[in-house]
């Protein structure tokens, strides 16, 4: 976080593990010392104030999109992922 406080009921936890997978892969695509395993922590729980559930919800989307990425960006792909991020099953989590 630059500037602590609560970030509940945005999709930053997905933006954080969307950038920390991407770093991953843009390392060993450069490196050949590779990264094999890779721990995350509860992104956002302690000072952001995101529900343990939420975090863990909202990393598991950016981590299923990085292993399953689009072959081409439709609407339908965008609207999918965006509603992926932001509700669960019905309820509306973030903004």
């Amino acid at each position: 976080m630059r500037v602590t406080g609560s970030i509940e009921g945005t999709d930053k936890v997905y933006s954080a593990t969307w950038a920390a997978l991407l770093a991953i892969h843009a390392h060993n695509r450069a490196s050949e010392h590779k990264i094999e395993v890779a721990v995350f922590p509860a992104m956002e729980t302690g000072f952001g104030g995101v529900p343990y559930g939420e975090a863990a919800r909202q990393m598991a989307v950016a981590y299923r999109y990085y292993l399953e990425p689009p072959h081409k960006l439709d609407w339908d792909f965008v609207a999918e992922r965006q509603k992926a991020i932001h509700y669960d099953g019905r309820k509306q989590v973030s903004r």
